[in-house]
């Protein structure tokens, strides 16, 4: 079994599973598709230009107390910083020579206003991308890569919200000299728990 339909299949299962009442933990439910590799982004990459599909789940803060605020309580920026979300997600690209990727981290979200947020993470993914490069692969050195995201999103309602999402993979040169890397934008609908 391909690779791809292993990941596609892992991104469409939370739906069952959460949908069941197995989410206590969970606090938001993410899919969207996915521009992979937009040549105006990523100018010359041997994979660019490609289209797929993403899921991710975002797991409630883990409440670190600061300044003796409970476990829970907004407090500004400094709580956003100390109880970062976990995550967990994946993209499945549709092209046949196309890299998909899981991926695990934590997501910092930082409310702007009422109506719009931002939010940064980070964290490690695997991919199934080619590690030498190739006329139609790029080389990214390893299967392990470093992921990062800055998404921009709006609460359309009290438990949906709206993301556009640039993430970037790589292994800044850590585990070899082939570091093209993958960069992506997104975007998602999300569900709140």
């Amino acid at each position: 079994m391909k690779i791809r339909t292993i990941i596609g299949a892992a991104l469409l299962s939370p739906c069952l599973v959460f949908s069941a009442g197995a989410g206590d933990a969970v606090d938001e439910l993410r899919f969207g598709g996915t521009w992979a590799q937009p040549e105006w982004l990523d100018n010359g990459h041997a994979e660019a230009d490609q289209f797929g599909i993403n899921a991710e789940i975002l797991f409630r803060p883990v409440n670190i107390s600061i300044s003796g605020r409970h476990s829970g309580e907004s407090g500004g920026f400094w709580h956003s910083v100390f109880n970062p979300r976990p995550h967990i997600g994946g993209l499945a690209n549709f092209s046949s020579n196309g890299s998909s990727y899981g991926y695990a981290g934590l997501t910092w979200h930082h409310d702007l206003s009422e109506a719009f947020f931002l939010e940064t993470g980070f964290g490690m993914g695997v991919t199934n991308g080619s590690e030498k490069a190739s006329a139609n692969r790029a080389g990214l050195g390893s299967k392990v890569l470093f992921h990062e995201k800055l998404a921009f999103g709006v609460n359309l309602s009290e438990t949906m919200t709206a993301v556009l999402q640039f993430e970037h993979l790589s292994h800044a040169s850590l585990f070899g000299d082939n570091n093209r890397g993958l960069s992506n934008t997104s975007l998602r609908l999300g569900h709140k728990f």
